[in-house]
């Protein structure tokens, strides 16, 4: 992994004075993909062998990481698979595109033991994602399927809310690499199939045709965004090259100018204008919250959908449920039931050994009712019977 540094003057091609090879792990033979907090001054990266590497991103510069660097995990929740990541600057989260079990989930550097599910229905086949921690939300393009077009989806930070931004058959084919551009509030994406760089605003709407070439996006791998220019890494031109966001606009020059050329899996431009941050954010009180933290309410400690916070944790809220339904049947066996109560429903909980308690006690209640039931009804005919057997001994002596 390279890190190259270059200075481009108005109207002027583009010149790349420094090239630094950057520190990695056990990566040859093996594509990467990366992402860096400039702020913090770190990156992570995984390749192809399951493995996650964080670092020092400048080394003169401190860094300022949830956990110690350098530092690497080996096959992490089945990182293989992985086929993109972005990272939370902001929170210091890792949202990823896991392939193999086809699901959205996300990380927290310093706590990388857990990972929570955020998005695993109706997706298809994701090919990029992007956070946009200011707004507390990503998104990410998917190719669709027979049954699903193509489109462009957004979710909230916490799982909820999610929504198609894009889909138009027309315009929207193989949605590849995307990224956003906070100045102008849109999302800029390749479609490799239509050739083209394309944008829409954060809501979905108005969308504009930014360039289109079957030369110089025959094989796009990666697009990023820096102040008005688009970069991107083209697999068969074995090159990265840049255009002015605005291509098609007539007062815009569309030229498309070569970074440089080298064969690259993915790019990512640093620069502290691209990752924006929330005014007078607390950190230390962010990360008190196992996942998420919600700076206008008062740092509040969100999970992600399907987990509650308890005790200062995330836990499954399915699992979590049923333990506290097992602790309250083991403490009493004579409760038939109890109520729980969380932000979504409300319902009653039975365990199988509170049945099993309750029907034998049952058993011993029905039992009872019937005796008394034969007692009042049947003992007026015995008696009648035996005093009917006097009777006719009685009658029997007087003979």
């Amino acid at each position: 992994m390279q890190l190259f540094q270059w200075t481009q003057e108005h109207g002027q091609k583009p010149a790349v004075y420094s090239q630094t090879e950057l520190p990695l792990f056990q990566a040859s033979n093996s594509s990467l993909i990366f992402d860096v907090n400039v702020r913090a001054n770190y990156y992570i990266a995984l390749n192809q062998m399951g493995q996650w590497y964080i670092n020092r991103l400048l080394k003169d510069r401190p860094v300022d990481c949830p956990m110690k660097v350098p530092n690497v995990f080996v096959n992490l929740h089945n990182s293989a698979s992985i086929k993109r990541i972005a990272l939370d600057w902001i929170r210091h989260l890792v949202y990823y595109i896991n392939l193999i079990d086809n699901r959205i989930e996300a990380l927290k550097i310093g706590k990388m033991s857990t990972s929570y599910l955020l998005v695993d229905s109706n997706i298809d086949l994701p090919q990029d994602i992007a956070v946009n921690p200011i707004d507390a939300w990503f998104v990410w393009t998917d190719f669709g399927s027979v049954k699903n077009a193509p489109r462009i989806e957004r979710c909230n930070q916490d799982g909820r809310g999610r929504k198609t931004l894009f889909q138009d058959s027309n315009h929207l084919s193989s949605p590849s690499s995307l990224t956003i551009d906070f100045a102008t509030g849109r999302i800029f994406w390749v479609d490799t199939r239509l050739h083209s760089i394309s944008s829409i605003n954060f809501n979905g709407a108005d969308r504009r045709m930014v360039f289109q070439s079957d030369y110089f996006l025959w094989t796009p791998l990666d697009l990023d965004i820096l102040d008005d220019r688009l970069y991107w890494a083209d697999a068969n031109k074995s090159a990265v090259f840049t255009i002015n966001k605005f291509g098609l606009l007539e007062e815009h020059d569309s030229t498309v100018q070569t970074l440089f050329h080298q064969q690259v899996s993915s790019i990512t431009i640093v620069d502290d204008s691209k990752q924006l941050q929330i005014g007078a954010f607390n950190e230390s009180k962010c990360s008190l919250c196992p996942y998420f933290c919600d700076p206008e309410k008062e740092y509040q400690c969100l999970c992600a959908l399907g987990h509650v916070f308890i005790n200062g944790q995330c836990h499954n809220e399915t699992k979590f449920n049923q333990e506290q339904g097992n602790a309250v049947s083991k403490q009493n066996h004579s409760l038939q039931n109890f109520f729980y109560a969380d932000d979504s429903n409300s319902w009653w909980l039975f365990t199988p050994k509170m049945l099993k308690f309750e029907s034998k006690k049952w058993y011993i209640v029905a039992a009872v009712v019937i005796a008394v039931l034969f007692i009042a009804f049947v003992s007026p005919y015995i008696v009648r019977f035996f005093c009917s057997l006097r009777y006719d001994e009685e009658i029997r002596n007087l003979l």
